[in-house]
């Protein structure tokens, strides 16, 4: 679980919890901020089986180390574990299937 300097984590010490099937997964101190607000940007994502902090946070951020805003939009989930069809809200202006182009055709 790499923790990067723009990390809200990067002081606190990583160790290992066990999720509900009793696996070992890295993870940090929980800090706890307020769940996202009805107005909140973002969007809602159903958890297939692989997902993790780091690949949602690739998948939406294109940086896997930003798995940390994950973490921080569902505070209740510690350790995270997202059981597959289970939901995650995803902060910040993402839109899943948003396709913007930056050149005309």
């Amino acid at each position: 679980m790499p923790l990067t300097p723009d990390s809200r984590y990067r002081t606190l010490a990583a160790f290992f919890a066990p999720d509900t099937t009793g696996a070992e997964h890295a993870t940090v101190a929980i800090r706890l901020v307020a769940p996202a607000t009805a107005g909140a940007s973002g969007v809602f994502h159903t958890v297939t089986a692989g997902d993790t902090l780091e690949t949602l946070a690739f998948a939406y951020f294109g940086d896997s180390s930003a798995w940390w805003r994950i973490a921080d939009a569902n505070p209740a989930a510690f350790p995270f574990a997202p059981e597959p069809g289970s939901t995650v809200f995803i902060p910040g202006d993402v839109a899943a299937g948003h396709i913007e182009r930056t050149r005309p055709f």
